[in-house]
């Protein structure tokens, strides 16, 4: 009995699970998310990055004669905008390197076609094995 799959197979399924990590990875590193937020009248601006972090706080001077109270409350909700606009753009632009289920796919079907093969190189080696010892009783 053959394997079902030949080494060209498996090695076509490794080469295209690698071809995809390396085409997502420069994805994801060509295609920043971001994400903006603005506040009092549009005076403050905040941009968040990827990971949670704010990359740049933008204020117009005028923002700066509110009473700091309502200022601090203005720069809250901006920076809390642009943290939900950032998570809202995030599945879009996935910040993971690869698709976790594409390549849980992938190398569900590695484990099929190695498991197959190796069944199979098992069987030719114990089939073998039973011919060596075979011509070997017959020749005593």
């Amino acid at each position: 009995m053959s394997a079902p799959h030949s080494n060209e197979d498996l090695g076509q399924l490794l080469e295209t699970l690698r071809s995809t990590i390396r085409q997502n990875m420069a994805r994801s590193a060509s295609e920043p998310v971001t994400g903006t937020g603005t506040a009092a009248d549009g005076m403050i601006e905040v941009t968040a990055v990827t990971g949670g972090q704010i990359e740049r706080i933008d204020l117009d001077p005028r923002v700066m004669r509110l009473p700091s109270e309502t200022l601090a409350e203005e720069l809250r909700d901006a920076v809390n905008e642009a943290l939900r606009s950032l998570q809202a753009s995030a599945p879009a632009n996935s910040t993971l390197p690869i698709d976790p289920n594409a390549l849980s796919a992938q190398l569900e079907k590695l484990q099929e076609t190695s498991v197959r093969q190796m069944s199979g190189f098992i069987e030719a080696i114990t089939q073998a094995q039973n011919r060596l010892s075979a011509r070997r009783d017959e020749t005593r």
